[in-house]
């Protein structure tokens, strides 16, 4: 699905659930990530959710090389 759907998407569920501006907009995206862990949770593979919200490149690559060390991925 193109970057247009998904924003038609969204705004339909906006639309239709009565939410307007950045109120809504928060609403539709954190509705959107209870779909998605949903999903996630759903297809029974080992899966580790992990905060980048602080966008720091460096620390979010240790934290993925961790993870997958400590999953036996890489050594």
């Amino acid at each position: 699905m193109d970057r247009t759907s998904r924003q038609k998407r969204q705004l339909e569920y906006g639309k239709h659930r009565g939410l307007e501006g950045v109120e809504g907009t928060l609403e539709v995206l954190k509705a959107r990530r209870r779909l998605e862990y949903r999903i996630l949770d759903s297809l029974g593979l080992n899966k580790e959710r992990m905060n980048n919200s602080h966008y720091d490149q460096e620390t979010y690559r240790t934290m993925l090389i961790d993870k997958l060390k400590l999953h036996g991925v890489i050594q």
